[in-house]
């Protein structure tokens, strides 16, 4: 008897879980930030910084690859969201925190950001579970979104720990915030709109 043949995973599914692989160790770089001597505290958050760019380059690296070799798969398109939703939504909780040494993220964003992830996977469950079927094609919106949140943990993992305390350091900040607030809120409106049609297509 043959046994079955498992298909093999494509590169750009491999790095996708990869990404995914990272999400824990940037976790730990952040909480070894979080409870480092204020004289390690910039190494710890130096690490947490190149984790959180290598996931962010690996994202753009996958989806060239599934483009390039044609093996767009179901499972890619379902592990690249979940890798961008874990990446971001443990990157604003902490940096949320209050316990956060450095310049914190304002907590309302955070709860903004969360909630639009919560409410899209929501969504997807919905569709799912009324029509069978779903469909995760990415869109420019949302990718403007992610980005816009990356690039501001980014920001916000880099700048110095007395920015707040700096006038135009607040002005600036508070902008990129707000910047990222807006693409998040146009984002979630998109996809609610994409998921009620696919609720009422036949």
């Amino acid at each position: 008897m043959t046994k079955p043949r498992i298909p093999k995973l494509s590169w750009a599914t491999r790095i996708t879980i990869a990404r995914i692989v990272g999400v824990p160790i940037f976790i730990m770089a952040m909480m070894g930030a979080r409870e480092a001597s204020p004289e390690h505290f910039d190494l710890y958050r130096l690490v947490a910084f190149v984790l959180f760019f290598a996931m962010g380059a690996a994202d753009v690296l996958d989806g060239m690859v599934a483009r390039g070799q044609g093996r767009e798969s179901r499972l890619g398109g379902f592990l690249d969201p979940m890798g961008d939703k874990l990446m971001i939504c443990s990157a604003y909780v902490l940096l949320a925190g209050t316990r956060w040494p450095g310049p914190r993220i304002h907590p309302w964003l955070a709860v903004v950001v969360i909630s639009r992830d919560v409410f899209i996977t929501l969504g997807f469950i919905t569709v799912f579970l009324v029509t069978g079927r779903i469909r995760t094609e990415p869109n420019l919106v949302g990718k403007a979104c992610i980005w816009a949140q990356a690039i501001l943990v980014m920001i916000f993992l880099l700048v110095p720990t007395n920015t707040m305390e700096i006038d135009y350091g607040r002005i600036i900040l508070f902008s990129l915030s707000m910047a990222t607030f807006f693409f998040t809120v146009i984002s979630g409106i998109d996809y609610t709109r994409k998921g009620i049609q696919q609720l009422f297509e036949k």
